[in-house]
């Protein structure tokens, strides 16, 4: 993002995953507005029309984005927020009304085709959300937001005025008005569906989606530490398009393969095929969250600080996401010779594996933030980062712990020295790159800041 003077104001990534969610809450909310406003004003052909209008203005907002500082004088922000709440509206259209509209049109003779069309359905959806995961990345990154928003933005409104064309051919069911749809929402028909359906809506259809749309936030900043070669060098973001890929192989093999199969045993029902999904899921996530141990860093196991909070938080460590709490050195002695001793950081690598290793990056930047347990606790205060107080001078040593030459004759290890570098007095990761080398731990020794009492760090990896 930039302001209105095209100066860089971009979200960390805290901030970044809460618009995320809010954006993704709205749109699971606005739903609700739109099924009442479909059922009770406007039926759903005339509800879906009017809103996706709105949603093709949210999508003109985020390409306008790219302009806005250079052209209209503002910044970036107002047009992000406003192009993501129009699309959230517009949402409130597509998501309840276009399959409940898809399903009017099936009647007594059809009736047989539902599962099928539905199947297909989806099937174009997922084919649309692969192409998108595939080159909107490509297109904010190469281009910028005019062409990666604006492109879908056009693609929404081709598609509203295909389905404009159509408002001759399809079937129409009216708005059942108000009245009617209190009646039968409150019936003793409806309220005991309502109940019966509570426990999915209310526990596990939750549980599932606050899970999922994690692919659209901390799933990419899992990918960022993730090696991501396979024939080419894939985007984070890209990632994503793994799972409308595999929709799209499977749709037509649990269709016309599996289900026709487990049918002979069983019936399939929707709610069986939702209940053995939602199991199958959990182990997914669960997958998700393995490899994000196995991405966390490794562990402090011995430094020379005498601070209050000893260790270093694994996601502050090797592989990890930096955020701005690290790690802070003693108070400085008065001794002039003690002053000057170097201060240690020794991090075992992660899973106690003995890893191939060939850069450390390391980030000086370490803030006062509003968690005092998560830096050094003494004299803990809200105001703004010490830049004095940066590392500025670091030696990096590795060392094999599984190999038995690389121990004196008492035990004690013995160190290789594989790089150093002066840091700049900047917040970002600074590396210090070296001829490739198996380690299990890598020290880090900084003999100088820049002037200050102590020596903080807030990254390594």
């Amino acid at each position: 993002l930039l302001d209105s003077s095209g100066n860089l104001a971009a979200m960390n990534e805290e901030q970044a995953k809460g618009v995320y969610h809010l954006f993704t809450a709205a749109a699971y909310f606005f739903p609700l507005i739109g099924s009442i406003i479909a059922d009770v004003v406007l039926g759903k052909y005339r509800t879906i029309l009017y809103l996706s209008l709105l949603y093709c203005l949210g999508h003109a907002c985020l390409a306008v984005m790219d302009i806005a500082p250079h052209m209209l004088g503002m910044g970036m922000a107002p047009w992000m927020y406003a192009g993501l709440l129009f699309i959230a509206m517009g949402a409130g259209a597509i998501k309840p009304c276009v399959s409940a509209h898809v399903g009017d049109q099936f009647g007594p003779r059809n009736r047989h085709l539902v599962s099928k069309t539905f199947g297909w359905f989806y099937f174009s959806i997922n084919t649309g959300a692969f192409a998108s995961t595939m080159l909107t990345p490509i297109f904010l990154a190469t281009v910028g937001p005019w062409l990666a928003f604006g492109v879908p933005g056009v693609l929404m409104a081709i598609a509203t005025f295909v389905f404009w064309l159509g408002r001759n051919r399809f079937v129409h069911v009216p708005p059942a008005g108000g009245q009617k749809f209190v009646e039968e929402t409150f019936s003793k028909d409806g309220v005991r569906a309502l109940i019966n359906l509570s426990p999915i809506f209310l526990i596990f259809i939750p549980a599932f989606w606050a899970i999922f749309d994690q692919t659209g936030s901390a799933w990419v900043l899992q990918a960022e530490g993730m090696d991501r070669k396979l024939g080419i060098e894939w985007l984070p973001s890209q990632i994503q398009a793994v799972n409308p890929l595999l929709i799209l192989i499977l749709i037509p093999v649990f269709t016309y393969i599996v289900y026709p199969a487990v049918g002979k045993v069983v019936k399939v029902t929707p709610l069986r095929k939702i209940g053995v999904g939602l199991f199958v899921t959990a182990g997914a996530f669960g997958l998700s969250a393995l490899i994000e141990s196995n991405i966390n860093g490794g562990f402090v196991i011995e430094s020379s600080s005498q601070s209050e909070v000893t260790g270093w938080a694994r996601e502050r460590l090797i592989d990890g996401d930096a955020d701005g709490a690290g790690w802070s050195s003693r108070l400085r002695a008065a001794d002039a010779e003690e002053e000057h001793e170097p201060e240690e950081v020794i991090v075992r690598l992660r899973e106690r594996g003995v890893w191939t290793i060939d850069a450390v990056e390391v980030n000086p930047h370490a803030e006062k933030g509003k968690k005092p347990k998560h830096i050094e606790a003494v004299e803990w205060n809200a105001t703004a980062p010490d830049l004095e107080n940066y590392a500025k001078g670091v030696t990096v040593y590795a060392r094999n712990a599984r190999d038995t030459t690389q121990s004196d004759a008492d035990g004690n290890p013995v160190w290789t020295e594989v790089g150093s570098a002066e840091l700049a007095q900047e917040n970002r990761l600074q590396a210090i790159s070296f001829d490739p080398i198996e380690a299990t731990h890598v020290k880090f020794e900084f003999d100088s800041n820049w002037g200050g009492d102590r020596i903080k760090v807030g990254q390594v990896r």
